[in-house]
């Protein structure tokens, strides 16, 4: 018997959210048609940095994985993982696992249609602006 393997449909019409841009801006090769193996890939810690957020950030986090349905953080939607925008790479560097991030293509591709839809990805709010009163007391 021949053995079949089941691919996830193509998403079609992606919306980008400004975070998935932003990520997906600091993942874009600078020259796309190197080879794959020549885009960068960064850890998630330096992704946040280099997309103008902290290393800790969980902006990061929901960019990367999107929001559940039965979340309480926000409207539900796909991250770039479960889109295909961005693959996950797994390094063992000596008995140590870490997790990298590097842009597919397609991720690309939605990253150049979201610059032409909106002309650029918008700057990052003032930080101060964004902090959370109520933990300070």
């Amino acid at each position: 018997m021949p053995v079949s393997t089941r691919r996830s449909p193509l998403i079609k019409n992606i919306s980008l959210r400004t975070p998935q841009a932003r990520c997906l801006a600091a993942l874009v090769p600078n020259n796309p048609a190197d080879p794959v193996l020549e885009w960068p890939f960064v850890t998630r810690a330096q992704l946040g940095v280099r997309a103008g957020y902290t290393a800790i950030s969980g902006t990061v986090t929901r960019a990367l994985n999107g929001i559940h349905p039965d979340s309480s953080s926000g409207d539900p939607h796909l991250g770039l993982l479960a889109l295909k925008l961005v693959d996950e790479i797994i390094l063992n560097i000596e008995g140590v696992t870490e997790i990298n991030y590097r842009a597919t293509a397609a991720g690309i591709q939605a990253y150049q249609k979201y610059l032409a839809e909106r002309g650029g990805v918008p700057e990052l709010r003032d930080a101060a602006a964004c902090i959370n009163d109520r933990y300070k007391k």
